[in-house]
């Protein structure tokens, strides 16, 4: 018989917010985390904003020794696991290290020690060139500095999957659960992409806003018709996930269940969405499917939100399609209309609202809008959060070249 799996712990490092409850107040208060970028000088790109983290110093959980060995992508991760540690309110000395795990997602994790580096090289020559790179470059290692800090033996995954490599190391881990290879998971997403080399590229193929520098705070406007592109975001999101029954033996405060995962390729087109979104669908549906609920049951869509027109009314279609019929109540928000589009670490950033909305029966605002897309057909949260029931909830998450992943939370009762 297949395990239970729960959500014991999250910990969140996010443009508007460091830890739970700092990300949760946020969250609720409309507090966008999207400004003009500080980190570099951005007077040369087109676009020069971003959801960018401020008041993050790696000298308060790092040796600076330490420091020089990752990614800022890798901070982000074990910072975000240690404080959903914390909040799990695990002693790891009491568990068995080999049925301990993670997963771990991100899309271009590395991609600012490559850029520093490669300056470093260009100006300077090979000798001046880190002995640290090939660690700091490397997609997995936020795992594998995660599982030497913490000393856990178990499965060690890493997704680099665009956009829904969050959603899927949550679904993986899950499934690691569910069936008996572990106890306690550590799963999310991170991700760190804000570099000019970056920025400037996707600038120049037309992803990202050019026309908002001076309105950063209302520049990433999914399902609005005046969406004129993304936003990049940084940033991470990891759950504990861990199985029922062990969860309930230590005591353990329950945040919600994950009840089903799925993902789903268009194999459509590199770029553009599949133009009746089934891959959407089928993701949602399968997902449904797993969790043993019906799409009446679905309170809140925890959407992508591309801020990309194209995009965002496949999603939009996809939920009317799944949802609207059966469920004309549920509302759906999207977490990036306040930090951007945060690639690798969305899926675990948006567990993290999951499974406070389940926890606290709020569902979380989307930024006001005054331009709702006339061809939404799928109810859009209010700029208020709204105290609801709330039983089920649906994530999900979706990337360029046809990839989709659906992740449904259920309330414990």
């Amino acid at each position: 018989m297949a395990k239970r799996v729960v959500v014991t712990g999250v910990g969140v490092v996010a443009p508007n917010g460091l830890g739970k409850e700092a990300f949760w107040q946020a969250l609720i208060s409309g507090l966008s985390g999207v400004r003009s970028i500080r980190r570099f000088d951005p007077s040369p790109l087109s676009c020069r904003i971003a959801g960018e983290i401020v008041g993050f110093d790696p000298l308060d959980y790092f040796e600076a020794c330490e420091i020089k060995r990752m990614d800022r992508g890798h901070l982000y991760a074990i910072v975000a696991s240690l404080f959903a540690l914390e909040d799990a309110g695990l002693n790891l000395k009491e568990e068995d290290c080999e049925r301990i795990g993670s997963a771990m997602g991100n899309a271009v994790c590395g991609i600012e020690s490559t850029q520093n580096e490669s300056e470093v090289i260009w100006e300077r020559g090979p000798r001046w060139g880190s002995p640290y790179f090939a660690i700091s470059f490397f997609p997995c290692g936020a795992n594998g500095v995660l599982s030497i800090r913490l000393k856990i033996k178990g499965p060690v995954l890493t997704f680099c999957n665009g956009n829904t490599s969050g959603n899927d190391a949550i679904g993986a881990s899950y499934q690691m659960i569910q069936s008996g290879r572990a106890d306690i998971m550590f799963a999310g997403g991170t991700e760190a992409p804000l570099v000019p080399l970056l920025l400037g590229s996707m600038a120049k193929d037309g992803w990202l806003t050019t026309t908002h520098n001076e309105t950063p705070e209302t520049a990433s406007r999914p399902f609005d018709r005046t969406a004129s592109g993304m936003v990049l975001g940084e940033g991470a999101g990891m759950l504990v996930l861990e199985e029922y029954e062990h969860a309930r033996a230590r005591g353990a405060t329950i945040y919600a269940e994950v009840g089903g995962y799925f993902n789903s390729n268009s194999a459509f087109h590199p770029l553009a969405p599949e133009p009746n979104g089934y891959g959407l669908v089928r993701s949602m549906r399968e997902a449904l499917k797993r969790a043993h609920v019906t799409s009446q049951e679905v309170n809140f869509v925890n959407a992508q939100g591309l801020s990309l027109l194209d995009y965002d009314g496949m999603e939009s279609r996809c939920v009317s399609d799944v949802l609207m019929e059966t469920a004309p109540h549920a509302r759906l928000s999207a977490i990036s209309s306040l930090i951007g589009n945060t690639l690798g670490a969305s899926g675990g950033i948006q567990g993290v609202v999951s499974a406070l909305a389940l926890q606290r029966q709020i569902i979380p605002p989307h930024r006001a809008s005054s331009t709702v897309n006339p061809s939404l057909q799928a109810r859009l949260a209010g700029p208020q959060p709204q105290p609801d029931p709330l039983d089920v909830v649906v994530q999900n998450s979706y990337c360029f070249m046809g990839k989709h992943s659906t992740l449904v939370f259920k309330r414990v009762r």
